[in-house]
């Protein structure tokens, strides 16, 4: 990222023979980083065995931290040609990519072909004019789009999120009336006795029982 963003300054020189030769060496050192993206956003793999790239993995991030910590920008190793905004959906690709993969165990998935063709495939899209490389925001954006489709489709189709989380509200944030109001009414006499004297198992057989006489029972057994 730092080399690609030198030879990258250097590459807007106003001289046509020296801006023609910085060009060329601009669109050979860009080959190795362009192909960390494209392997990042279409196979959410991080090759980065000398920490060249401007993503990083937190290996010791457990799965509950997946989302928020294991994988990140370091800023500055973002090339100079490659916006804030491009970086992050960059990062979103790949880290979406992982997390339908290990989270969802949705291993089959790949990004449709239409948006494969779209792949920068060498250093030659560099605009020398311009000095950046036309086609890699329409495929990011392109890819982007695939990948949030099959996320949603996960999680609000195959794994119910918003009938969990709302089951939370009801069951967890009390506005299920009836249910909290059966609660209370049976952990009454329960509650209050001596702390010596309360048993989880009877706690549990009391919340089982306002579960079963509220509307929740008619609520489907996952949620």
């Amino acid at each position: 990222g730092l080399l690609a963003s030198k030879a990258h300054a250097f590459a807007m020189h106003g001289d046509p023979a020296v801006r023609g030769l910085l060009t060329d060496i601009m669109r050979v050192t860009f080959q190795p980083l362009l192909d960390m993206i494209v392997g990042w956003t279409t196979q959410g793999e991080l090759a980065d065995p000398f920490q060249e790239f401007f993503i990083v993995q937190d290996k010791n991030v457990t799965d509950g931290q997946f989302w928020a910590r294991k994988y990140s920008l370091a800023s500055h190793m973002i090339p100079s040609f490659i916006s804030d905004p491009l970086a992050k959906k960059i990062l979103l690709i790949g880290k979406s990519i992982n997390f339908i993969r290990v989270q969802c165990d949705d291993t089959q998935w790949a990004v449709d072909p239409e948006v494969l063709r779209k792949v920068p495939t060498d250093g030659s899209v560099f605009d020398s004019i311009t000095t950046t490389f036309s086609g890699l925001d329409q495929f990011i954006t392109a890819a982007l789009d695939d990948v949030n489709k099959r996320l949603m489709r996960l999680l609000f189709v195959t794994y119910r999120f918003d009938r969990h989380a709302m089951a939370v509200k009801s069951y967890l944030l009390l506005s299920q009336g009836d249910f909290i109001q059966n609660l209370m009414d049976n952990l009454q006499d329960t509650l209050s006795k001596r702390a010596t004297e309360v048993h989880k198992h009877n706690i549990v057989g009391i919340l089982d029982s306002a579960v079963r006489s509220c509307s929740a029972a008619d609520k489907e057994w996952d949620v």
